[in-house]
């Protein structure tokens, strides 16, 4: 009870830090606070299960904490992040009859429908990336006026569904895992203080893990991955690995109708002076990356690559630019992606009863490749947290809130990106998952050798 009203607090605190309105070092000492509550309240949960079956009070007590420390945070205005507003900008567009990705936010062309949100847009020379569905859910949220309260309650009860999905799959002695998720800083801070979709998306793909769980609702699990998709891209590819599940053929719909959701953004016309948001998104952005940095250190160190651009330039001019280190390196990054989900595509076929092991594998990929890692992508790991425990991802996912020390080093309205707080979150998490491996294949060896 009292980590409980501890968390609460520290959500108050949270809230009180954001009218602020950006990162803030009260909000990072929040976030270490509140990682040190849910810490805390793992050793707290297991104590209390004693190897039998959880309470049903405590995990009431633990999802009602956590939804009382997200709502002052849903009252109050973001201040982690600025992604809101585009959210809010793209559904008054929409709910008027405009196409969203026509225009960027600051076209003229959108003048007469623009709100006062328009002015905090982050990047507004850039078209919108979003999916169609997530887009719908803004215009819902703008036909309704309900605004940042309202967009944010809806993010913040997909946050409490998620924790309470993940109970639901985890086995009763097990239950207290809930934690991890309930009371994270990325649920409460992210989710119900910043309003990432992201958490709506997330809760798509663990549905789609639940309901993959029995055959007859292998449908429905490939429905809900699709969904998933038209919310933010990643939950189709997750199809990969569980193709054993789903079937070959359903598997492949899967992966075909939910990576579509990539086209309307895609294919929508754009003068050569705009920007598309997708394609800027995965072509130039960078930030906090895992292995991006490294290797694009290494392959700008391999000589071959000015001898393999400048023949490029004589042989095809027009595709010069695809040979230097940015490009080399992002495809370098989306093979170990891609093998990545084929690894998780022989774990899945190898056990096809593992619906979380295969799953995570695409998740991770993500993060561990992607050149951008905003604190908030690392939602895509927090359920994996809880349902199969590692040291290494809870201190990843805990320790994101370090890169919000890059704002505070730019100043207002900018980010400079610090070296240190790579280390401090990404150091600790190499070693860890390095000795989480050892000491599976140790045991892996014991097992074989009996």
């Amino acid at each position: 009870m009292g980590l409980a009203l501890a968390l609460v607090a520290c959500g108050a605190w949270a809230a009180a830090a954001s009218r602020a309105e950006r990162p803030n070092g009260a909000l990072i000492a929040a976030w270490g606070c509140l990682f040190m509550i849910l810490l805390l309240g793992l050793l707290a949960g297991r104590r209390l299960a004693g190897g039998g079956a959880w309470p049903r009070w405590a995990l009431l007590l633990v999802l009602g904490a956590s939804g009382a420390a997200q709502l002052p945070l849903v009252l109050t205005p973001p201040a982690l992040s600025d992604d809101l507003y585009r959210y809010l900008h793209d559904g008054r567009v929409l709910a008027a009859g405009l196409n969203p990705y026509r225009h960027p936010p600051a076209a003229p062309e959108l003048d007469e429908v623009a709100g006062p949100e328009r002015a905090r847009v982050n990047h507004p020379e850039v078209r919108t990336a979003y999916p169609l569905l997530a887009e719908a859910g803004f215009a819902v949220a703008a036909m309704l006026g309900g605004g940042p309260v309202l967009l944010k309650a809806g993010v913040s009860a997909c946050g409490l569904a998620l924790a309470a999905l993940v109970a639901a799959l985890l086995a009763p002695a097990e239950r207290w895992r809930t934690i991890a998720v309930a009371w994270h800083p990325l649920l409460v801070l992210e989710g119900a203080g910043s309003g990432h979709v992201d958490v709506a998306a997330v809760l798509l793909l663990v549905a789609a893990i639940w309901a993959l769980r029995e055959r007859r609702r292998r449908l429905l699990g490939a429905v809900l991955l699709v969904a998933g998709g038209w919310v933010k891209l990643l939950p189709p590819l997750a199809a990969v690995p569980l193709a054993k599940r789903l079937g070959p053929a359903l598997a492949a719909a899967t992966l075909l109708f939910g990576l579509a959701a990539a086209l309307p953004p895609l294919l929508t016309p754009v003068p050569a002076s705009q920007q598309q948001g997708l394609a800027a998104y995965a072509e130039h952005w960078d930030f906090n990356g895992i292995v991006y940095p490294w290797l694009r250190a290494g392959v700008e160190g391999v000589h071959l690559m000015e001898g393999l651009q400048a023949v490029t330039e004589r042989v095809a001019p027009s595709l010069s630019r695809w040979a230097g280190p940015q490009y080399t390196t992002r495809a370098l990054l989306g093979l170990g992606w891609l093998l990545l989900l084929a690894e998780g595509w022989r774990r899945g076929r190898r056990r096809p009863e593992d619906l979380v092991g295969p799953a995570f594998l695409a998740c991770a990929g993500f993060v561990l490749f992607t050149p951008t890692l905003h604190p908030w992508y690392l939602v895509w790991i927090l359920p994996f947290v809880a349902l199969r425990p590692s040291a290494a991802w809870l201190w990843l996912s805990g320790a994101a809130g370090l890169s919000y020390a890059s704002a505070l080093a730019a100043g207002p309205g900018a980010w400079q990106e610090l070296s240190w707080p790579r280390w401090a979150s990404h150091g600790p998490f190499a070693l860890l998952l390095a000795w989480e491996w050892l000491r599976a294949r140790r045991r892996a060896e014991a097992v074989a050798a009996s």
